[in-house]
């Protein structure tokens, strides 16, 4: 079996990590995943993360920082505006209020829990904004950090999480003066306040890409024994974190939730290792549908991040509605989250030039 896609330059394992990646972003959003529950505590340890740690792994800045910039924002911008405007100027005729607080919230561009002015109704899209800022922030730090000693590197970043935590843990949870508006429930100006965690993340994964044993370890060479490895180590974390009680250790971005500086960040690199070695055994050992049907998913999942949750929400209406089950629900809602963005690329994205460039798919290509 081929590893890495020689005609796309894509490896395999990753868009398999992605794949499972995202699945646990739609079950995150899922009924399913109540706050509290054994499901939460394992997603909300480690999902977002992931996808900082991919990103940074495969890092790769242009010659200038502007034309770096322009990159980044043609891919993560774009589709974070051109949907956001399109669904605010369709809330304009239901609701001109609501509406005009949508604008805002998608020009504030954070994610937050409780607030308009957080784009409450699209609250996905968060990502796209922070993960932007994230790698401009690196591609301009690239060149400095390229020439620092390793320890130092860790020194830094490590001390800047720290930061970032204490903030979270501090004022991120302090009124502003005369009002009743806590940052943690709107998040800063384009996610700001969640710079020094995503940087940790994604400058964790440019260090694994960065070294060639490190990256052909994790991606590659990773042996089932590895995966033992981390399996029992994540598992020793998780059970931990259940005997422990309430969500003490849990990693909520979009939440502004970060538990412990030193626990809640093992247990995100523990499940990272896990879900990489997990992605690496069913590249060698999976039948090729299972392959193709994760990658395919992986591939895609910028699309199912932008619109899993809109399906979702419109799945469980129709299901109230029908006075479902709450267990047939959670599936249904589930299948809709993952399969109708799948379905909306296929019939409509990869087929039309400027909306498959928009969402970055691959195109649609006739057999």
């Amino acid at each position: 079996m081929k590893k890495v896609d020689q005609e796309k330059g894509r490896i395999e394992q990753m868009d398999i990590a992605r794949g499972m990646g995202i699945l646990l972003v739609v079950l995150g959003h899922n009924h399913v995943c109540a706050s509290g529950t054994a499901i939460f505590l394992s997603i909300y340890s480690f999902h977002v993360p992931l996808f900082f740690f991919l990103s940074g792994l495969f890092h790769k800045r242009q010659a200038s920082l502007t034309k770096d910039i322009c990159k980044r924002a043609q891919k993560l911008l774009l589709p974070y505006f051109a949907t956001g405007l399109v669904f605010a100027f369709y809330k304009v005729l239901e609701s001109p209020e609501i509406a005009k607080m949508l604008f805002f919230g998608i020009a504030w561009g954070a994610g937050g829990s409780g607030t308009p002015i957080s784009f409450l109704y699209w609250p996905p899209v968060w990502f796209l904004t922070s993960l932007f800022l994230t790698q401009v922030l690196f591609s301009a730090l690239q060149p400095a950090f390229s020439k620092t000693p390793v320890g130092l590197r860790v020194l830094a970043s490590a001390l800047f999480l720290m930061v970032g935590v204490w903030y979270l843990h501090t004022w991120g949870v302090t009124y502003f003066p005369n009002t009743r508006i806590l940052p943690n429930e709107i998040g800063l100006f384009w996610n700001l306040d969640l710079l020094p965690a995503t940087i940790f993340f994604y400058w964790l994964g440019w260090e694994c890409g960065k070294e060639s044993n490190m990256f052909h370890v994790i991606t590659i060479k990773s042996s089932f024994l590895s995966l033992i490895i981390y399996g029992a180590l994540y598992a020793g974390f998780f059970f931990l974190h259940l005997s422990n009680g309430g969500e003490a250790w849990a990693l909520d971005l979009n939440r502004r939730q970060y538990g412990h500086f030193l626990i809640t960040t093992l247990g995100a690199i523990l499940g990272i290792l896990l879900t990489l070695g997990i992605s690496n055994w069913l590249a060698i050992c999976a039948s090729p549908p299972v392959r193709k049907a994760l990658a395919y998913i992986g591939m895609h999942s910028l699309v199912i991040l932008i619109f899993h949750d809109f399906f979702q929400q419109q799945a469980t209406q129709i299901a109230v509605v029908l006075s479902i089950p709450a267990w047939a629900t959670n599936t249904v809602t589930l299948i809709c989250g993952t399969g109708a963005p799948l379905m909306m690329s296929f019939i409509v994205l990869q087929r039309i030039a400027w909306l498959r460039k928009i969402y970055g798919v691959p195109e649609f290509k006739k057999t």
